[in-house]
């Protein structure tokens, strides 16, 4: 009895020793990528910088920036997952200087290992544009959905 007893005890210490704290799980603070399509909205490609803001036990959180062509996607995400594959969701602006804005998201798979310095992401990111068409036909909204890819650097 008192065998089966130690066996138990060094099984469940032997566990809690070899179990992996979420808290000591963290990933890089900042991040660089160029994303083609996404959240660039009219734009083919974008460069963006993403700086972690927060992290619990099961996600963290991050704000973006990013340059296109002619628009400035800034968006929020939460990032779930604490392994290498994540399930990404965010939501934000497109501000663009010719005055045509969007309200954006997305809705992406996000592969990024913990402390780990490569990203990649491809998802869905819908828009919908603002005052589109007020030059010639009134106020109206365009709704569009892009499909976006990106690869990057974390540090």
């Amino acid at each position: 009895m008192n065998k089966i007893f130690i066996v138990m005890l060094l099984f469940l210490f032997t566990k809690t020793l070899f179990a992996q704290k979420m808290d000591s799980v963290r990933f890089k603070n900042n991040a660089l990528y160029v994303e083609l399509f996404g959240n660039s909205g009219l734009g083919i490609i974008s460069a963006n910088y993403e700086k972690k803001i927060f992290q619990n036990n099961n996600c963290f959180y991050t704000v973006r920036t990013g340059v296109a062509f002619s628009n400035y996607p800034i968006l929020i995400n939460r990032i779930a997952g604490l392994r290498k594959n994540h399930f990404e969701v965010g939501t934000g602006v497109i501000l663009d200087r010719y005055g045509d804005h969007a309200i954006t998201g997305n809705v992406m798979y996000r592969y990024q290992k913990p402390q780990g310095k490569f990203i990649f992401r491809i998802g869905w990111t819908p828009s919908v544009f603002l005052n589109q068409g007020s030059y010639k036909y009134g106020y109206g909204y365009l709704f569009l959905v892009f499909c976006g890819i990106s690869a990057g650097y974390a540090f």
